[in-house]
């Protein structure tokens, strides 16, 4: 019953729109209706109103660039979902990305969620080594994020698929999978999850002494990592000694 409301809504908003003649009232009007079809899994629909909105805000370039840019995001999203044109689908992500990389004022995490969408299309496309390419850069701008940002938690579900898939595509001691154990460790690590982090920049080391010499910058980085990982989690029992003994 609340779903019909809000189609009524969006299509009232819409004829308002038409009424009155004015483009981006219509774009808006388009949009809203777009998202309502998209909570009603009527993705084609959806996507529809998404190209009409995208084809009024095209006409104002920069006025409307961030919503350019999300529409954007949100076809490519669409067309993920449904798996009918990835190629398409990342098209429509990276366009996203390149108009959000040009505002001055994006935020840091808007720019890593975009390279997040487009890593988990190519992961689909079973383009490896550009996947692990993105999810690099997402967590490079996520490492300037404040512990405990809900963002990490995301990136984190993003890195245990990615580890998901190239364990089942790649060998044991495939390069691309001691960089993707040690992402985990470092995201763990700033959730402050010690136990599964340490595991993982094990598994990261031990893949890395298979395939590269011990003086190797990735693998002295690595265990760096991994000792820092391990003074975390003992600072963090010390404190959680010492509130256990002042109760």
């Amino acid at each position: 019953m609340q779903d019909n409301h809000l189609c009524s809504f969006g299509q009232l908003t819409l004829h308002k729109a038409t009424e009155n003649r004015k483009s981006g009232n219509m774009a808006h009007a388009y949009h809203q209706l777009s998202y309502i079809h998209y909570r009603l899994n009527k993705f084609n629909t959806a996507l529809d109103y998404f190209e009409k909105a995208l084809t009024i805000y095209n006409k104002y370039g920069k006025m409307y660039a961030s919503v350019i840019a999300d529409t954007y995001s949100m076809i490519g999203q669409l067309q993920f979902e449904q798996k009918k044109d990835l190629e398409k689908a990342l098209e429509n992500i990276q366009r996203a990305l390149e108009i959000r990389r040009k505002q001055y004022n994006t935020e840091p995490q808007t720019l890593a969620k975009k390279y997040t969408q487009i890593d988990e299309t190519l992961l689909y496309l079973q383009r490896h080594d550009d996947a692990l390419d993105n999810l690099k850069k997402a967590l490079k701008i996520q490492d300037t994020l404040p512990k405990y940002h809900m963002d990490l938690a995301s990136t984190y579900s993003t890195i245990s698929h990615a580890l998901d898939i190239y364990t089942r595509c790649l060998r044991p001691s495939h390069p691309n999978l001691a960089a993707v154990h040690d992402n985990m460790a470092n995201n763990l690590g700033h959730l402050r999850h010690f136990n599964e982090a340490i595991s993982h920049a094990n598994k990261a080391i031990n893949i890395s002494l298979s395939c590269l010499p011990f003086d190797h910058e990735d693998v002295i980085k690595r265990q760096q990592t991994l000792r820092t990982l391990e003074t975390a989690q003992q600072y963090q029992q010390q404190q959680q000694q010492t509130t256990a003994h002042s109760q």
